[in-house]
Parts: structure tokens; sequence; C-alpha cells
């Protein structure tokens, strides 16, 4: 079992139930990081808003769409503005990749693509982690978005195959016989 104060790791585990599937668990483990001296920051809080869209809870994910917005400026406030008609902030989303002054920011990138996936925009999702290699961060802190529960649709396109393979997946797949679970 994980540390009860190691917020950090409970963050990653919580993200691999939510990744797999097991929302239940990953429920569990995020009220432990909220319990925890400290756990209730805006970026813990978020993710009952992401639990609720990965697991297809429209009514929950409406209810966190406030605490969200705390945690995501300027996409939390774009979905507020529609949250009786969400699909109507997708225009908005992908207007923010176009503007330098959010465009560059990896927050904004990676939760812009996991709700144009939500949304059914799998070419804006794309847009949007296409943008994150030229950031300069360490690949580990972003490739996990790319096997995000609401992108399936984005990674069925050839634009995902030719963004893997650019990225180096292919042949390390090849190389190492080490294909992830979201590639069977």
């Amino acid at each position: 079992a994980a540390d009860p104060l190691d917020v950090f790791s409970r963050m990653q585990l919580m993200s691999a139930y939510r990744d797999s599937g097991d929302y239940a668990q990953a429920r569990e483990e995020l009220e432990t990081i909220l319990r925890a001296p400290g756990g209730a920051e805006p970026i813990a809080l978020a993710q009952r808003f992401v639990l609720a869209m990965d697991s297809g809870d429209r009514a929950a994910m409406l209810k966190e769409i406030d605490t969200y917005r705390a945690f995501n400026e300027p996409v939390g406030s774009v979905l507020a503005a529609h949250r009786d008609n969400l699909q109507a902030a997708m225009p908005e989303l992908a207007a923010l990749l176009q503007d330098d002054r959010f465009n560059q920011g990896p927050f904004v990138l990676t939760e812009v693509a996991r709700l144009a996936g939500y949304l059914g925009s799998p070419d804006v999702a794309l847009d949007a982690l296409m943008r994150m290699p030229a950031l300069g961060l360490s690949f580990e802190t972003w490739a996990g978005f790319l096997w995000g529960n609401t992108l399936g649709e984005m990674r069925q396109t050839p634009g995902f195959k030719d963004f893997v393979r650019e990225l180096g997946l292919v042949d390390y797949w090849r190389d190492t016989g080490n294909w992830g679970d979201f590639c069977k």
C-alpha cells in the first residue's frame, strides 16, 4: 500500500487505476489524497472532474466543473460557460491551441486534448498533444496522456500513428517487444 502522506505517488497510482478503467479504486485513492494534510490542492480536487469524465458520469462531471475551473484556466472557464451544452465549447477549446498565451502550457494542452477526445474531436486532441514535444518537457511527464480513456478515437487516426512513429515509440516497441497494454 502507498504511504497515505505521499500525495505524488498516490496521484500516480490513482491515474494508473483510472487509465486501466478501475474507477472505484481510482476514486478511493483520490479520496485518500484529499484527506491527507495538504492533499486538497486544486490539482487533486480537479481529478474528481477527470474521473467523472473518464468514467462517463456526466452528472458528476458537471457538478465538478467549478472545482476543475479553479485548477485549469482558461479551459475551465470555457467549460463553465457551456455547462448546459459542452459540445458548444469545442470551437473555443480548439481556439486555445492557436492562442500564444495558452498553447505553450502543458496543462492547457493536455486538458484540451482530453476534452476534445471526450467531445468527439480527435483531430483537435491530436493537435494539442503533438505540441507537447516542443515544450521541452521530459517525455514521461506527458506521454501517459496519449493513452487517456477519452482519446481512443484519436488513437485510431493515421495522424496518431505517424505521431508515435515520430516519437520513436514504434521502433522502441519493435526493438524491445514490450508493447504496452494500450497497443494490444
